[in-house]
């Protein structure tokens, strides 16, 4: 029987305990549902400080997104009161990609965080969904430690506002706080203008990414997806490698395609190469697999890497810190040297720790066929 390496995790935590607990939740998957895409009511959520950003920032993005085809959702139209309603919740709930500008008197409105706890909410389900915030004229530091502007704003909420409540807020603007996104404070960002392009290209890559095809309920699929989940929880700081192996047509590609499926929106990066072999026979092959690995990982930069060991440093020190899945199909040669010898190699921290990997195997034995039928 021969094996075949066809999936890689790498999985780094980040260095902030916080969002490192945050993130472990994220793993707590349901994998006993379909693993086709969810269909959404809308592209975009937009949550905001109407009084802020209404007709400038905002308004702008919308209009950048409606103009390239994006379905956002601008609340206009809805009235506010002191509570959030059930409609609003439910097109968080229903909405790909979820926008928060968070602006000086983000915080001095209720009705803005009780979105934001349900946006985070969201996120930390692991539905499907993707948080990216903009840090409009606020240091991301206020916004996670809740100082300056958002400081005074909770010095009120501390008085009357249950505790429960407050607590909630606050770990809903230190996660946001820690997420990777936009600094219109910072200049090197560009002018606002640009920063709106930059982002309406993000959403519009973000949402040309489509699910991968999988057959609807596959028999077996779902007892693997068990088992992968299981490894993927594994709460360690450790470089992990999943190997899914078995003789050829029994399903080993669409548990690959169900896994990449399930867990890519819980990742900072993600790529996925179904044909390994026949683009690295191509004349410096691997090489070109390296460099469209870091070109997806790595948005709207080209990297040459030049050859093959350039490109394993190249990649070792661009994802490092970083959690990136990495699917590869058909090739167990090609892929070991395309990523172990790029991720699995042990490396000190800040804390003085060195890694490790781990390699887990998966078999997918001849019962378990893709289009759904036993073997007679």
């Amino acid at each position: 029987m021969a094996t075949e390496f066809e999936d890689s995790v790498s999985n780094k935590r980040s260095r902030d305990s916080a969002s490192s607990s945050v993130f472990h939740k994220r793993w707590r998957h349901d994998v006993s549902g379909s693993y086709s895409p969810k269909r959404w009511t809308y592209d975009v959520f937009l949550s905001f400080r109407g009084e802020d950003t209404r007709w400038s920032f905002t308004s702008h993005l919308f209009h950048s997104l409606e103009e390239k085809g994006v379905n956002a959702f601008i609340d206009n139209s809805l009235p506010r009161g002191e509570d959030i309603s059930s409609q609003l919740i439910d097109t968080i709930r229903s909405s790909r990609i979820l926008v928060v500008v968070l602006s000086k008197n983000y915080a001095n409105s209720s009705w803005c965080l009780q979105e934001l706890s349900e946006i985070m909410e969201c996120r930390n389900k692991s539905l499907g969904q993707m948080v990216l915030p903009v840090f409009y004229d606020v240091d991301p530091s206020d916004v996670r430690k809740q100082t300056g502007c958002f400081g005074e704003a909770f010095a009120k909420y501390e008085e009357d506002k249950d505790k429960e409540t407050v607590a909630r807020w606050r770990a809903a603007l230190t996660e946001v706080g820690s997420l990777s996104g936009w600094d219109l404070t910072n200049s090197a960002s560009g002018t606002e203008a640009k920063i709106v392009k930059k982002i309406a290209r993000r959403i519009c890559n973000e949402l040309n990414n489509a699910y991968l095809d999988v057959a609807k309920d596959p028999i077996g699929l779902r007892p693997r997806m068990i088992r992968v989940n299981e490894h993927v929880n594994d709460p360690s700081d450790d470089v992990r490698f999943i190997v899914i192996w078995g003789m050829g047509g029994i399903g080993k590609t669409t548990l690959a395609k169900a896994v990449f499926n399930q867990f890519f929106h819980s990742f900072e990066a993600k790529y996925f190469l179904a044909n390994v072999r026949e683009n690295s026979e191509q004349p410096n092959g691997l090489a070109h697999l390296q460099e469209q690995l870091l070109h997806d990982i790595i948005r709207f930069q080209k990297i040459e890497v030049g050859n093959i060991d350039r490109g394993i440093n190249v990649i070792k020190e661009r994802l490092k810190r970083r959690r990136v899945l990495v699917v590869l199909i058909n090739d167990f040669t090609v892929s070991a040297v395309f990523l172990q010898n790029s991720l699995s190699h042990s490396h000190r921290t800040e804390r003085g720790e060195g890694r490790k990997e781990n390699i887990y195997s998966i078999s997918a034995k001849t019962e378990f066929l893709s289009s759904g039928k036993k073997k007679t």
